[in-house]
């Protein structure tokens, strides 16, 4: 009988860390940038289609990787009559994984003749 006592401690230890909440990384991208953006995305995160002046929710269980307070990879879409944006390399510098919290977000655009830019800014 002694024996049932001492492995209920044991098996409630390892039932825990089942019940313990998920750490989740909620971002709401909101577009800024004027135009209809097709197929966004960034990080291994797809967001699909996002309208001039609206925004989407996203909750990811994997964590992201944040340079300061704007992810680290930029996002990138297919917009109509734009040039196809250039690929980023992972670059680890000052940034960090995180895999809880909260995040408002704009997709803003930078543009030249020559260049066609998607970037992060937080969200105001």
């Amino acid at each position: 009988m002694m024996q049932y006592f001492s492995v209920l401690p044991l098996a409630l230890l390892g039932f825990f860390p089942l019940c313990a909440p998920a750490q989740v990384v909620e971002i709401t991208v909101y577009n800024r940038t004027g135009l209809e953006l097709d197929s966004v995305a960034f990080e291994n995160v797809f967001l699909g289609k996002l309208s001039a002046d609206t925004s989407v929710f996203v909750a990811l269980t994997q964590g992201i990787t944040m340079q300061g307070e704007v992810p680290l990879f930029r996002p990138v879409a297919h917009v109509e009559g734009k040039p196809k944006q250039p690929l980023q390399l992972k670059c680890s510098t000052k940034s960090r994984k995180v895999y809880a919290g909260h995040y408002a977000l704009d997709v803003r655009l930078y543009e030249t003749p020559a260049v066609f830019r998607l970037y992060w800014e937080p969200h105001k």
